[in-house]
């Protein structure tokens, strides 16, 4: 069974195994798990259009930890395009995360294994994550805005990531370097949702912006590339299962060499957790 096949066959067999599941338990630990599968109309990572205006499938698996109040994670991430000729960039990634939060901030780090199996593993990449963020910023005692209460619904997020290759640029690596992302976020209750079937807790509309810049990984011009604005919903369903529809439009800047032309894309996202 190819690894297409196999991947979305696993996260069905692990969901049927588990639907009447809690969250797992360790002692007094609860470990969380995500499993779910992402359709995209295109996939742009970090600017670059990867199956040039051709759609995809992403599933993946997640399983988190909370030891000493944090948040440790390890996961996987595939992406595999739905039309022949762009077997070279399907990817498998395996990666780790551990962030914690102090307050209205988080900070944390993660690491990266991305795999292109159909190629030689010389060009597979390695990369290290650093990241920091500032959300729901409380008002003074007593204030009370319409929808919000008394937070700013508003996060700000920026991310460094370092890349590199398993060999050295001249004998088939990559090239080694930084990428950058500033990130703008701002979530706002959808009045009355509550009162919608299976929505008890609401529904909000996300709207998020990314600017990204690359500073020597894969060659690219150092500088600001893209900036990517997004919007999106979340929508419960019975048993732990979610769906999250999103719209995205990126602007890329006239001098960048990753991308040509703006983009438009639709993803839309199936979850369910435990």
């Amino acid at each position: 069974m190819s690894k297409i096949k196999f991947i979305p066959a696993l996260l069905l067999s692990l969901f049927i195994l588990t639907s009447n599941a809690p969250a797992f338990e360790a002692g007094d630990q609860t470990i969380d798990l995500d499993l779910g599968n992402t359709y995209v109309t295109k996939y742009v990572f970090r600017g670059v259009d990867t199956f040039n205006d051709q759609g995809g499938m992403q599933p993946y698996v997640t399983l988190t930890f909370h030891p000493f109040d944090t948040n440790m994670a390890f996961g996987y991430w595939g992406s595999f395009a739905l039309k022949s000729g762009f077997e070279d960039l399907d990817e498998e990634d395996f990666w780790f995360s551990m962030d914690k939060d102090f307050g209205i901030f988080n900070f944390g780090w993660g690491y990266t294994y991305y795999d292109f199996f159909n190629n030689s593993s010389d060009g597979d990449i390695n990369e290290f994550q650093f990241y920091g963020s500032i959300s729901e910023i409380p008002l003074p005692e007593g204030t009370d805005l319409p929808l919000v209460g008394n937070k700013i619904p508003l996060s700000l997020g920026y991310k460094a990531a370092y890349a590199f290759g398993n060999k050295s640029p001249d004998k088939g690596g990559i090239d080694n370097g930084w990428y950058q992302e500033v990130n703008a976020g701002i979530e706002i209750p959808i009045p009355g949702s509550e009162k919608i079937p299976y929505q008890s807790e609401g529904m909000a509309l996300s709207y998020n912006h990314v600017f990204g810049f690359y500073d020597g990984q894969l060659n690219f011009n150092a500088g600001f590339h893209y900036w990517t604005q997004s919007i999106s919903t979340s929508i419960a369903l019975p048993g732990n299962v979610s769906i999250t529809p999103s719209l995205n439009y990126q602007v890329t800047d006239g001098s960048s060499d990753i991308n040509p032309e703006d983009e438009f894309y639709f993803m839309l996202d199936f979850a369910v957790s435990f």
